[in-house]
């Protein structure tokens, strides 16, 4: 019998509106694999998830893309399920899906099911890490299908603009490769090479698919023990290779790279504007969450916000803020502005504005109160937490796992923990025009550049001296203009603290002696 490590339902920080679900966290001892067990008998479908905490940045360089062959090559079939499609169609006939994605350092991959069929459907996902066939047959057919998602991929915005934003980065960085993969990098370059992309795919399997590095949470309508036995039962067997999970350099982008306006021609008719900072990580720092109080406060659309300055001039219809890439080793703030026709005839003016707040955040420090603020409206989104679909439950849960110690896990998927500012103008400091990059979209600039993987056409420009000077004397609290509309929110006296039913005589009492004063 494998031994586990318990941690059960009552030390687990649980929603008080989550009453029906049990929850218990197990580590099974023979291969330190950490599980998430979910029971709720009212579910009608039943749901797990595995996210492995290796992904695209461990690409080997003669095979781009690789990490992301090889989520499709666990698809297709296992010792114990050989069929290829033994997987896909178990589910389809029992009212599931499937799926899985491949990010910079990790691989996820999800399904659910009708409840009567989850053990069936659960023992071949286990497969998946036990047993892969990684059959030579279909080897070309799947680089196929990664081709071909690929170029689905190549009119999209999205994937053009975050493949451009990566190659900008240094060259030797892993950040910088490309991470899709195509019949170019999974075939053509690794076979000019004499290099075969199989044993490429099975040494990148036996070295970093670790028991140890992986996280499970399984959503169920049986009881907590008997999901437990399950996942003993199928998924103890999954070697524990004891991998440390790899670390990169903090600094995809040196000065070299940063200090960069790059014009770039979307596929639809958008006009923004994206600047993007160079952060440290701070996934430690998750029970504090301080890149949250600088999203919340840029992206803040109320009076003195960015966005109201912006749109009282007409240059600006909307604002967002928040950390992307938040990776082991580095982040990034993003603040993506849609601009108004008016608005593209004076970007470094909008620019100016971003700064000029930022200069705000600098001169004022943090406040605690804001942090309160903020960490208040999580705790009551999560008070009042809905439930949500089974498979984005488990997966956004099996993602928090990687970051969070397990008692904290389900509470820091949704709320901050503590209230902590020290860590706050760390960040801040990092909010200059000497560490950013700021991507410009709009059809009608001019380029002369294709970036390799997606063609986009765009232009790279360093900043100015004069765009510079602008800027800091923007953050320097030097443009009055900006600086007078500019402010920090007020406090917001609307946010609820008291949660306690009252009586219905309690009430009308209240009511009488209200009456009584006027």
């Amino acid at each position: 019998m494998v031994e586990t490590l318990v941690i059960d339902h009552t030390q687990l920080n649980i929603s008080p509106n989550d009453k029906i679900r049990q929850y218990r966290h197990i580590t099974l001892k023979n291969n330190q694999l950490q599980c998430l067990l979910i029971s709720d008998p009212s579910t009608d479908k039943s749901a797990a998830c595995c996210d492995v905490h290796v992904g695209s940045m461990l690409d080997p360089v003669l095979a781009p893309g690789l990490a992301h062959f090889l989520e499709h090559m666990l698809f297709m079939g296992t010792e114990k399920y050989p069929d290829e499609n033994a997987y896909q169609a178990y589910l389809s006939s029992h009212g599931g899906a499937s799926n899985a994605y491949t990010d910079q350092e990790n691989t996820v991959y999800y399904f659910d099911v009708q409840p009567d069929y989850f053990e069936g459907a659960l023992d071949i996902f286990a497969s998946f890490f036990t047993c892969p066939s990684f059959n030579v047959s279909s080897t070309n057919r799947e680089m196929k299908a990664v081709d071909s998602e690929n170029s689905k991929n190549l009119q999209s915005d999205m994937w053009r603009s975050y493949q451009l934003f990566k190659s900008l980065a240094k060259p030797d960085h892993p950040f910088s490769f490309f991470s899709t993969g195509n019949i170019q990098t999974l075939q053509e370059l690794p076979e000019n090479s004499g290099v075969n992309v199989r044993e490429l795919l099975l040494e990148y399997y036996n070295n970093y698919y670790s028991s140890n590095i992986m996280k499970l949470c399984v959503y169920g309508k049986e009881d907590l023990d008997t999901l437990q036995n399950w996942v003993i039962e199928k998924f103890s067997l999954i070697p524990d290779r004891n991998v440390t999970i790899p670390s990169f350099p903090s600094d995809p982008y040196g000065p070299e790279q940063l200090s960069k306006l790059v014009h770039m021609i979307p596929i639809r008719d958008t006009k923004s504007l994206e600047i993007s900072f160079l952060l440290p990580s701070t996934s430690h720092l998750y029970r504090s969450k301080p890149s949250k109080y600088l999203s919340h406060l840029i992206g803040h659309e109320s009076e003195g916000s960015i966005l109201a300055a912006l749109k009282s001039k007409g240059l600006a219809n909307s604002l967002s803020a928040s950390t992307s890439n938040n990776c082991k080793d580095f982040s990034l703030l993003d603040i993506t502005i849609e601009l108004s026709d008016e608005g593209t005839s004076h970007i470094d003016d909008v620019i100016s504005c971003v700064f000029a707040y930022i200069g705000i955040l600098k001169r004022e420090g943090a406040k605690e109160w804001i942090a309160k603020e903020i960490k208040d409206i999580n705790d009551l989104s999560y008070k009042f937490l809905e439930k949500s679909q089974p498979t984005d439950y488990v997966t956004r849960l099996a993602n928090s796992m990687q970051l969070y110690e397990p008692i904290d896990t389900i509470q820091s998927t949704y709320t901050v923990l503590d209230i902590d500012i020290s860590n706050i103008s760390v960040l801040v400091d990092r909010l200059e025009p000497n560490n950013c990059i700021i991507l410009y979209k709009n059809k009608q600039v001019i380029t002369s550049k294709k970036e390799h993987w997606y063609g986009t056409d765009y232009e790279d420009y360093r900043f100015t001296n004069e765009q510079i000077d602008q800027w800091n004397s923007s953050l320097q609290g030097d443009n009055i203009e900006w600086l007078n509309l500019l402010g920090l929110p007020k406090p917001n006296p609307f946010i609820p603290n008291e949660f306690t039913i009252r009586s219905e005589i309690e009430s009308k009492s209240d009511t009488k002696n209200t009456i009584g004063l006027l």
